[in-house]
């Protein structure tokens, strides 16, 4: 990434100013402001469980920003029980993981 943050401040100023002009006033990486402009986001997005206006983690340009804003939020997803109640059943038989006999 520092790699095109260079090569745009130097090479290419236009678009380096369209990038940090579109994400002005925010005190953000510079990956996340080039996230932001190609994605055509004006502000950064919501939790999926909790919908408050927390700031979700930015991974990196090419991962984006996680679904939830915290563990508790992505603990509580009724979308994540699911899931993991079905890999539970899956993989050894049962609902929850109390249920699971660990062999020695």
């Amino acid at each position: 990434m520092k790699h095109i943050f260079s090569h745009l401040k130097f090479k290419q100023s236009d678009m380096f100013k369209r990038i940090t002009d579109y994400n002005k006033g925010e005190k953000i990486s510079f990956a996340e402001m080039l996230y932001k402009y190609v994605y055509n986001m004006k502000q950064r997005p919501q939790c999926i469980q909790c919908s408050v206006e927390k700031v979700k983690t930015f991974y990196d340009f090419y991962r984006g920003y996680a679904p939830f804003c915290s563990r508790q939020c992505a603990s509580k997803n009724k979308a994540v029980l699911n899931k993991r109640k079905n890999t539970l059943k899956v993989k050894y038989g049962v609902g929850s993981p109390v249920e699971v006999r660990w062999s020695k």
